[in-house]
């Protein structure tokens, strides 16, 4: 719109740089010429001799121009700082939806985690209560293989102190002991 305007403006100011060169009406040089002449109003009724000052058409023109160019640049300044105040308010919006987007994803974030570290917290007192459980399960039967071992082993030594007194009497022992060095034999079979 504003190269529109320049273009018309500068074909104005053509249009009456030509007029105001080509015919000379009310130009001074021509007035001079004329009153130089000696040539008098009465000589020549269709001549108008009388002075009348030349209204400057271009420059009137040029003023009312440049008149409507800066109310046109004063709107498009306001239609600017109102497009940018727009923009800036637009902007300041987004920004505030993405803070808020940030703050409840942070308060999200926050109650998953702690409903996290609560669940943690009951599986580690689960696995704990497991461990404790099994250790005590552990030890029971522990202690009752250690009982059962006990039992066995106290009944193996009553059954071989049973035994044990049939077997070597104070009169057959120097006998005996005389047997064994005469005939050696190997205390482990050497065959396996």
């Amino acid at each position: 719109m504003a190269m529109t305007l320049v273009r018309r403006v500068a074909q104005r100011a053509l249009v009456l740089a030509s007029e105001s060169r080509g015919a000379g009406v009310g130009s001074m040089r021509t007035f001079a010429a004329q009153s130089a002449d000696g040539g008098s109003d009465d000589a020549n009724p269709d001549v108008d001799t009388a002075f009348e000052e030349r209204k400057d058409v271009w420059a009137d023109q040029r003023r009312e121009w440049n008149k409507e160019l800066n109310e046109q640049r004063k709107r498009w300044a306001a239609d600017f700082a109102a497009e940018a105040k727009q923009e800036e308010a637009r902007l300041k919006a987004e920004r505030a939806r993405i803070e808020e987007e940030k703050a409840e994803r942070q308060r999200l974030k926050g109650i998953r985690r702690t409903e996290k570290a609560v669940a943690a917290a009951k599986r580690e007192k689960v696995r704990l209560r497991e461990k404790e459980r099994e250790l005590r399960v552990k030890t029971v039967q522990r202690r009752q293989k250690e009982f059962v071992m006990h039992l066995r082993r106290t009944a193996r030594e009553e059954e071989l102190l049973i035994d044990s007194r049939n077997w070597v009497t104070r009169e057959t022992l120097d006998s005996r002991i005389e047997r064994a060095l005469k005939n050696p034999r190997e205390l482990y079979d050497p065959r396996g």
